[in-house]
């Protein structure tokens, strides 16, 4: 499994009514970024910081189990 965490408007993109993590079930496979938004329908232009295990990250980057994701939308910041 990947952790999946989504933040501010993303929420509503992934599906999201309640919390920001989502588990992205990748049946033991190492799959990219933009696999995952594919999956989720989400277009990257909705996407301002992707991060893996708390280091930037890009659409083409490579996840396994144990990796956790976290997407920011532009609109994210204080």
């Amino acid at each position: 499994m990947i952790q999946i965490k989504v933040f501010a408007n993303l929420r509503q993109a992934f599906g999201l009514k309640s919390g920001f993590t989502l588990d992205f079930n990748n049946h033991n496979k190492a799959i990219t970024i933009r696999e995952i938004l594919d999956y989720y329908n989400v277009d990257i232009k909705k996407i301002s910081i992707i991060l893996v295990n708390g280091k930037p990250a890009g659409v083409d980057t490579i996840v396994k189990d144990g990796d956790v994701v976290a997407f920011f939308s532009p609109v994210a910041g204080g």
